[in-house]
Order: C-alpha cells, then sequence, then structure tokens
C-alpha cells in the first residue's frame, strides 16, 4: 500500500507530539512493507524537496507561501501578520496546487493526515474530488479551535468562540466532500469533545493511541537521596507550567527534590527570568527524543500540569514504560492515562495548591512513589507499537473499502485498551 502523509512539520524539523507521531506511524508501515511518502512545509524555497529517499521516506518538502514559516510556530513575529497567517492558511488557492502536484506524482492508496495548519485547509479539496481515502488522525483540537487548545486567556475555553467556530465551518465543509473519510484520535476525550463541537460530522472515528516506538535510555537507572520530579514538554501557557513552578517553590520550603524541564517555547524566557534563583531547578531546554527518554528514565515522577485538555502526550507513554510515576492534571485525556494512587496522581488543572501539598507528600514519603512503579509499567503494555499499528492497518483499509455513502453517527469504539 502506498500511503501519503501529510504533515506541516516532520522530523528533522519536528516541535512536539503531532510529527513525532506522524514519524512513528510511517516507520511502522515502512517495517511492514509499505511505500510512505511525506509532503511536509518547508521553512523557505532554499529548504525545498521534491521526492528524495530519507531514512526510508520518500520525502516531498514545500515552501507554502505565509507571511512566516510555520517552524516559527508565531514566535517573534508581530501580532498584525497572525491573522493575514491564517486567512492565507484557509483561502489561499496555491496550497492546494502543491498537493495537485504531489499526488499527481505519487498516486497514493491512502492519505493521512496529521495536520492542515502550515499545509492549508483547501487542499483537501483535491482529495474530495479524486476520492481518495483519508484518515485524518487528530493530535489536538484544531478542527474546532484556531489555537488547537480551546485555551485563551489563561482559561480552557468551555465552548469555542465566534472565530473559531466560523473556521470550523469552513474546515468541516470542506472535509465532508471527501467520500471516504475517517477520524483517529489518541485519547477517548479529545476525540469526544470534538464530536461535541460538531467537528467530525457523521463520518467513522476510532481512539488508537500513537504508533510510536521510542528509545531506550543507554544509561541504568540510578537511586537519589531527594526526589527527582521532571516535565517533558512545551514551555507555554496551556501546558500549566508556572502553575507547577509555583508550586514547586512553596514545597521547597518544607522538603527537598528537584525538578528539571525537558523543553522549549513561548513563556521559556519569562520563566527562566522568575525563577533564575532556585537552585532545585534546572531547564535545559529543548533535547533530543534520546535524550528526553533518558531525563525521564533517571525520574522519580513525571508532571504534566495542563491547564487545556491535553490529548496523550507522548512524554507519558515514555515515563509509563519506564516503571515512572506520573502526576496529572484531570483533564483532557490525561485521566485515560494516569489511575490515581495506582500509577500516579491525578490532580486539579491549576489548583496550585493541590500542586504543592502533592510534591511535599511525596517528596516525605517516597515510599508511595516506588510503590507505583511497577503499575506504571504495567500500565505502559497498552502501548505496544505493532497492536496499534494493526489497529491502525485495520482502520485505513475499512476507510479505503467504504463507499461514498456515510454510515450514520461517528463510532467511538475505544481500540486502545488496557490488557
Amino acid at each position: 500500500m502506498r500511503v501519503l502523509m501529510l504533515s506541516p512539520l516532520f522530523p528533522p524539523y519536528a516541535q512536539g507530539g503531532a510529527e513525532l507521531s506522524a514519524h512513528g506511524l510511517a516507520q511502522w508501515l515502512i517495517g511492514k512493507g509499505h511505500d510512505v511518502v511525506v509532503l511536509t512545509a518547508a521553512k523557505g524555497v532554499s529548504d525545498e524537496i521534491r521526492g528524495e529517499r530519507r531514512d526510508g521516506v520518500t520525502l516531498y518538502r514545500f515552501h507554502f507561501p505565509r507571511p512566516y514559516s510555520i517552524h516559527r510556530q508565531g514566535r517573534g513575529v508581530s501580532r498584525w501578520l497572525k491573522p493575514l497567517w491564517h486567512l492565507q492558511d484557509h483561502i489561499d488557492p496555491r496550497n492546494r496546487r502543491i498537493l495537485d502536484n504531489v499526488l499527481d506524482a505519487v498516486r497514493p492508496d491512502i492519505v493521512t493526515l496529521h495536520s492542515l495548519i502550515g499545509l492549508g485547509h483547501r487542499i483537501v479539496s483535491a482529495l474530495a474530488t479524486r476520492d481518495i481515502p483519508t484518515l485524518y488522525v487528530l493530535p489536538d483540537l484544531a478542527l474546532a479551535c484556531l489555537r488547537a487548545t480551546m485555551f485563551r486567556q489563561g482559561r480552557a475555553c468551555v465552548a469555542p468562540c465566534v472565530e473559531c467556530r466560523l473556521s470550523s465551518a469552513y474546515k468541516q465543509a470542506a472535509l465532508c466532500l471527501i467520500p471516504r473519510l475517517g477520524y483517529v484520535s489518541p485519547s477517548q476525550a479529545n476525540l469526544k469533545r470534538l464530536a461535541a463541537a460538531g467537528a467530525l460530522g457523521d463520518r467513522p472515528a476510532r481512539v488508537i493511541a500513537n504508533v510510536n516506538a521510542y528509545p531506550e535510555p543507554r544509561q541504568p537507572r540510578t537511586s537519589s537521596s531527594a526526589p527527582r520530579f521532571v516535565y517533558v514538554g512545551r514551555l507555554d501557557a496551556p501546558k500549566g507550567v508556572h502553575c507547577l513552578l509555583r508550586a514547586a517553590e512553596a514545597a521547597r520550603r518544607e522538603v527537598e527534590f528537584t525538578l528539571t524541564l525537558v523543553g522549549s517555547g513561548g513563556e521559556e524566557t519569562a520563566l527562566r527570568r522568575a525563577f533564575v534563583d532556585c537552585d532545585w531547578l534546572d531547564f535545559t531546554g529543548w533535547l533530543p527524543l534520546q535524550d528526553a527518554v533518558e531525563t525521564i528514565h533517571q525520574a522519580d515522577a513525571l508532571c504534566l500540569p495542563s491547564l487545556w485538555p491535553e490529548n496523550l502526550p507522548g512524554s507519558a507513554v515514555i515515563a509509563l514504560r519506564h516503571g515512572v510515576p506520573i502526576l496529572a492534571s484531570s483533564t483532557g485525556g490525561l485521566p485515560e492515562l494516569v489511575r490515581d494512587g495506582i500509577d500516579g496522581r491525578l490532580l486539579p488543572p491549576g489548583d496550585t495548591a493541590a500542586w504543592r501539598d502533592a510534591l511535599i507528600e511525596l517528596a516525605r514519603r517516597p515510599q508511595q512513589l516506588a510503590a507505583m512503579r511497577p503499575a506504571a509499567r504495567e500500565a505502559s503494555r497498552r502501548f505496544d507499537p505493532d497492536r496499534l499499528g494493526e489497529a491502525y492497518l485495520d482502520f485505513m483499509e475499512d476507510i479505503r473499502n467504504r463507499r461514498a455513502a456515510r454510515d450514520g453517527r461517528p463510532d467511538l469504539g475505544l481500540v486502545m485498551r488496557q490488557r
């Protein structure tokens, strides 16, 4: 089977879970003998690639005309350029022409969409015209929200705002023209939220975790006299890192522990300045995946203080695999990952006092964390790449074999089950 993947970012330009999951699925499919082609965005015309073979993937990297590259993620640009960027992302006809040229060259059996942001929402009309079976992988809430997080002005949105409703209606109008279309989400919560917002129409949907095979740590785990907490992810407001740091700062007045923050993002500079005198705190900045795995492997607990309805972060899967308990906000898909008191703790998002108390309790009673390690490792069996990859293949074949007639309401049946 020839699979064309549409992902605005793709390694080596990976910045988050969406592009890493696209790469993970690509590598799994290649390992099973399938032909994988990827269309992704270039930083500029000089960075373009047309049909080169790299790491087993046939790569097309094109410059999609925008006021600035998606690789910048809107950082350091005038706020007046952002509306123009999104306008071009929605309606610029050159987006479709790029995809048309790639479709002519590749002639895929199926297309997987990993995000349209940066590639352009008009490109789906090319898939509709040609009746190409399409699987839309949903890494976030982009089909219902321009910011993809349903998080604004420091809090999670109760419902989409006017501009997000207009954008979502535009996207859905284009997607509904694709005769054979299905949706996959790594978490049940993400899928249900999008379905409730009307973003999925009446198409079939499944919950399947990301097909990611993470590298093994190279160093054995070491012990520590004080608990080692770690955060791995983007340093942006929806991630709740500022709440975690305030809680940790208060907890450190009573107990000993260390906290390591792995990642970069829009809040990184401000956070470094605000907590510059904390000798128990380490900012590593962005790390390659291998180094991030090593850091999690050495930790006593992973902290995920998200304020937005997080989907299914890869750092959590890595932590469970290595028997590292998780302290997570009780929002989005995180309660699907963490069993409170068994392999981690679920805490109210944004509740600094609750996070402070949890850090104090676990620092005073590290045996609680040690007792959770076997359960965390057992829970990781849900994320076996081969089982998840086969679930993807089954659904892809299902989509390919469907007729243009739709088959009722979305099937929200859970494919990712604990065994």
